[in-house]
């Protein structure tokens, strides 16, 4: 089915705080799946393999130049950091270890890049993506898509293309992609209670008729 940028959003940013992510790392979640799917990427369904996968809640370890988790790096969390550090980050290198969905970490890159004024780019096996003026991804689909990949350089690099091509203002999900987000996103809902019922719509607990 077809969805506007602003649902993907919305619906992603959800369920990202269904999961445990605090409001912040919602925020970014969200925009992060957004952004993606404006290139045509599978930026939902990137993010609900790192929702399911349960990894946010692992602290970040930086060991100089070096950062990894126990268990497998969110990269909600570590982009949403390497991007508030990006003036810091401008001219040095980072690797990340064992992250979950690597193209989540684009978004971030992206940000960092405008931000700073210096092309940045990520690379892990078989895929390397530039950013400055505008965005450049080298590599397979397959490669692109990865679930996880083992070592992620983030740095800095030559300046990136200054044309990216066309965007899209509509994302087309498979159905299981949205009922499954949509599940994650319903953790957020309050329970129903007598009170809340007795001040809903209608005629609550009075008996009317």
């Amino acid at each position: 089915m077809s969805y506007s940028l602003n649902e993907i959003d919305t619906l992603c940013r959800k369920a990202a705080r269904g999961t445990g992510l605090d409001w912040g790392h919602a925020e970014d979640a969200g925009k992060a799946a957004r952004w993606l799917q404006a290139r045509d990427l599978p930026g939902a369904e990137c993010l609900l393999t790192c929702l399911e996968a349960g990894d946010a809640a692992r602290p970040i370890e930086v060991q100089g130049a070096e950062w990894r988790a126990d268990g497998p790096l969110c990269p909600i969390v570590a982009g949403a950091s390497l991007c508030d550090h990006a003036e810091l980050l401008a001219d040095r290198a980072v690797v990340l270890h064992d992250v979950r969905v690597p193209l989540l970490l684009a978004p971030f890159a992206a940000a960092a890049a405008a931000r700073t004024g210096r092309a940045i780019r990520l690379a892990w096996r078989d895929a390397a993506l530039t950013f400055g003026p505008a965005a450049r991804f080298d590599g397979s689909r397959t490669a692109l898509r990865a679930p996880a990949a083992g070592r992620v350089t983030w740095g800095p690099a030559e300046d990136a293309a200054s044309d990216e091509g066309p965007r899209t203002s509509r994302a087309h999900l498979p159905r299981d992609i949205y009922d499954r987000l949509d599940a994650l996103a319903r953790r957020t809902y309050a329970p129903a209670t007598e009170e809340s019922r007795a001040a809903g719509a209608g005629a609550g607990l009075t008996d009317n008729d």
